[in-house]
């Protein structure tokens, strides 16, 4: 069974390109542009997995990323960045993160990595 993703991602295009793809391959996807739209999403829909920007809105993907871990420490969140900056991945990886990735994405490297993150459930 293909694992549940939620994408917290301001980007419109990138967090509608995101779910398309993934959901013409049966995952079941759920987007939210805001972190806090993000985490209200999360105690509905119960992800298996969190998409996570790093740079939101109206809070820090970081700050969120805390939260989601309040919330569920299983949880296994992805860090997306525009970043260059290493200190940025060493940071999430720190406060908890399964995994980070730079922008732009490459969506079957994305979905490897979601089936990875999946297996080691």
């Amino acid at each position: 069974m293909l694992p549940a993703i939620l994408v917290i991602e301001d980007e419109t295009t990138l967090a509608k390109n995101i779910k398309t793809y993934l959901g013409r391959d049966g995952f079941d996807v759920h987007v939210a542009s805001k972190g806090k739209d993000g985490l209200a999403e999360f105690e509905r829909f119960k992800p298996d997995i969190v998409l996570l920007d790093f740079n939101l809105p109206d809070i820090n993907g970081l700050e969120v990323l805390a939260q989601l871990r309040k919330l569920d420490v299983r949880i296994k969140v992805i860090m997306m960045t525009g970043e260059s900056d290493v200190q940025v991945a060493v940071s999430a990886m720190k406060a908890g993160a399964y995994d980070y990735l730079s922008k732009p994405l490459v969506l079957k490297e994305l979905r490897m990595l979601l089936e990875k993150a999946a297996g080691q459930q």
